[in-house]
């Protein structure tokens, strides 16, 4: 059993790497050859794009306040609103080492600690939170995702004729690929593969050794439909707590809307700058199913994955290739690389402090 469990943790480790190095490669093949628009890049910090560049500055930074207004929901003990958003920047930091956000959320955990709450009950509302939000971004790429179904349906004549199909069928396969990947290798993939005796004799009638078709259908039970499961719980968990409270509800819902309503801005504005448009909605389902993709990636914050997705959805949607990266790298910069020095410096001003 040892044995077992060791050659399949060798192998999700391989995979991971092999899953790592593809991103990579194809983020650089991304990259490399628009090194030739270096300029246009640049070009943002001149005099003509300055202001798109600003606005698109301080837009970013709202989002830590949303994450804040968030945490304020799950809470019954008022926090301080800037010390909340500065330890929000300083999660950042640590989502650099650390997959899935699970650097921000050990971090969540602390601040609560020393703000006075039970760490029982900071654990609780920091994973209720994190489950919320989970929830949240389901719907809401769900509900973008119909809608950027129907402005790819109004290309289908495009589509039919070829003009539109090779960027589209490249999109679709790529996140498919993705995904697919992202599953098979997933860290907790190869864990418990083995149910309980109760289960395994449920499905197999009482059989101490079931035939590999009904230990295959145990597996994707707890490997497809658990997880269904617990997203369906975890958004029951917050309706039961926006119907006992309301406007710890509308915090937390907000905080959360808010959040990605800035990124997607942002994204616009740097599209903007680089004299590309399109509308906010197609921006959103973007955005979230490469937030979604992301999640399933080995890589912190989503590296490479978040960019390759970006690209290419937008490329999908018409966007100029050479647009569409000067965009997304300046999107990545604000959001992910530019913090993470102010990040470093807060975290450790709050563990001097001893506030974390």
């Amino acid at each position: 059993m040892n044995n077992s469990s060791g050659k399949n943790q060798k192998i999700s480790t391989r995979l991971s790497r092999i899953f790592l190095l593809v991103s990579f490669l194809l983020t650089i093949n991304l990259i490399i050859p628009q090194l030739g628009q270096l300029r246009s890049v640049l070009g943002i910090f001149t005099v003509g794009n300055l202001g798109w560049l600003i606005l698109a500055f301080m837009l970013q930074s709202l989002t830590y306040m949303a994450s804040a207004y968030s945490l304020f929901s799950v809470v019954d003990v008022k926090l301080p609103f800037l010390l909340t958003s500065l330890e929000q920047l300083a999660g950042t930091f640590l989502n650099i080492f650390t997959i899935q956000g699970l650097g921000r959320i050990n971090l969540d955990i602390n601040y609560l600690e020393k703000a006075g709450i039970e760490k029982e009950k900071a654990i609780s509302a920091v994973l209720l939170e994190y489950a919320g939000n989970i929830v949240l971004r389901f719907l809401f790429t769900i509900i973008f995702g119909l809608f950027l179904g129907w402005s790819l349906s109004s290309r289908l004549p495009a589509f039919l004729k070829g003009g539109f199909s090779q960027k589209f069928l490249y999109f679709v396969s790529g996140v498919l690929i993705f995904i697919l990947i992202g599953f098979l290798i997933n860290r907790n993939f190869f864990k418990n593969k083995n149910p309980s005796p109760s289960l395994r004799n449920f499905v197999s009638f009482g059989n101490k050794n079931p035939s590999p078709s009904l230990r295959n259908f145990v597996f994707f039970k707890n490997k497809i439909i658990f997880p269904i499961a617990r997203i369906l719980k975890n958004g029951r968990l917050l309706i039961d707590m926006m119907i006992s409270k309301p406007s710890k509800g509308f915090q937390f819902v907000f905080g959360n809307l808010s959040g990605i309503f800035v990124d997607a801005l942002t994204l616009k504005i740097c599209l903007y700058a680089f004299s590309s448009n399109i509308s906010l909605v197609n921006i959103l389902a973007v955005l979230l199913g490469s937030v979604a993709l992301s999640s399933f990636s080995p890589t912190p914050g989503g590296l490479g994955v978040v960019e390759l997705s970006l690209v290419l959805g937008f490329t999908a949607l018409g966007i100029h290739y050479g647009q569409a990266v000067s965009a997304v790298m300046v999107f990545r910069l604000l959001s992910f690389w530019l913090p993470i020095v102010p990040g470093y410096i807060v975290f450790l001003y709050f563990r001097r402090k001893n506030i974390i």
